[in-house]
């Protein structure tokens, strides 16, 4: 019962990151605030931690914490900094669609690292989900699939790797160990990115300084907290306690909330095709999991 409650509550929080995420992209770049947004997740895993465990520290396997190092540096480290710069090309209501790519790809992956074979109706849900997706991304000028819609797809991948991954580890050790320990090595990828990028002495004043007003820097904040710290705790909580189908599809209940908020909040406008396209992806998802 609490799986699932995990794995739609980490949808909401994910939906809501998002578009908190698309308003503070415009004012930041995604290297940094992917920095900034894991450093604020960091911090409040650290402090949760504390106060749950205290110095309690789990005895796993070395190839269990490579995992989990591998799991943060790519998945969040690499993966989030993709995401955040296609967030700068592409609309929010765009995202929501291509979102809908997670599911078939933690399933085509969990057949290449758990052995997980789909079934027909999983594979024929793969297949619809990827028609919605192309319905949503493909420019209508000429068939050819826009950089952010790409480079998102991308960051998609990297996640679904990054959780599949680790999921033989989840059964062995806390929670919010695993969640804190791939975010340590998060902040440390992203902190590198940002280093390679620019100059020590911008790193902070960059960001804070171009967010005019206390509306803008409490949105920052609460972008940060919401990605990296709320919804990290659910979406690995989902795949602890689910199996990893099972939670790749409550997850992606997030497409439609996306959706919807970004016409609400972001005042894009919901079209006919978008609106298709939401569909075609949830009935391909809904497909996925009877095959499941």
């Amino acid at each position: 019962m609490w799986g699932y409650v995990y794995a739609l509550g980490c949808a909401f929080a994910w939906a809501v990151s998002l578009v908190l995420l698309k308003l503070v992209s415009h004012h930041s770049e995604p290297l940094l605030l992917n920095w900034h947004k894991n450093l604020w997740g960091l911090l409040g895993l650290l402090i949760t931690y504390a106060l749950v465990y205290g110095g309690y520290f789990p005895e796993l396997a070395a190839w269990q914490h490579g995992l989990l190092i591998l799991s943060g540096a790519v998945g969040i480290g690499v993966a989030d900094a993709m995401a955040l710069w296609a967030l700068k090309k592409i609309e929010g209501s765009q995202v929501a669609i291509l979102e809908a790519l997670y599911t078939p790809m933690v399933v085509i992956l969990a057949v290449i690292l758990l052995h997980e074979w789909p079934s027909l109706y999983e594979a024929a849900g793969m297949a619809l989900v990827g028609f919605a997706v192309v319905t949503i991304s493909v420019q209508k000028a000429r068939l050819q699939l826009a950089p952010g819609s790409l480079l998102f797809m991308a960051a998609l991948f990297l996640q679904a790797v990054g959780i599949v991954m680790i999921k033989p580890v989840l059964p062995h050790a806390p929670l919010l160990w695993v969640v804190t320990m791939r975010m340590v090595f998060g902040v440390l990828v992203s902190y590198g990115l940002v280093r390679w990028y620019r100059s020590e002495a911008s790193l902070f004043r960059g960001l804070w300084g171009s967010l005019k007003g206390g509306k803008a820097r409490l949105t920052y904040v609460g972008a940060c907290l919401m990605s990296s710290y709320v919804a990290m705790i659910l979406w690995v909580a989902g795949y602890k306690y689910n199996e990893a189908s099972v939670a790749a599809v409550l997850n992606q209940t997030s497409t439609f909330i996306t959706l919807f908020l970004a016409a609400l909040i972001l005042r894009e406008r919901l079209t006919k095709r978008k609106i298709l396209a939401s569909i075609m992806a949830f009935l391909g998802v809904v497909l996925i999991v009877a095959g499941g």
